[in-house]
């Protein structure tokens, strides 16, 4: 059976295409994807905090944004623990 590709093989892959990769647009969407993955997702948030210096005002706006949700993920997982 065909298994799933690994969370830290996506990750990984997201953050490549925000370094290397030349369009705006996929820049973006990878930025935004990482926020979109949850807390797998936060393993990249140096690369987030370097989008933050992108040329590109789309890219700098969507890693910002995917920062912002990852901090809030972990706001709210802390305030659940402490019950």
């Amino acid at each position: 059976a065909d298994e799933l590709p690994r969370m830290d093989d996506a990750r990984n892959a997201l953050v490549g295409a925000m370094r290397v990769e030349k369009v705006d647009a996929i820049r973006e969407a990878a930025a935004q994807a990482l926020g979109d993955i949850g807390p797998d997702g936060r393993a990249a948030a140096g690369a987030l905090g370097t989008a933050l210096k992108d040329r590109s005002p789309a890219v700098v706006r969507a890693a910002a944004a995917s920062l912002v949700r990852m901090a809030k993920d972990a706001k709210d997982a802390q305030a659940e623990l402490q019950v």
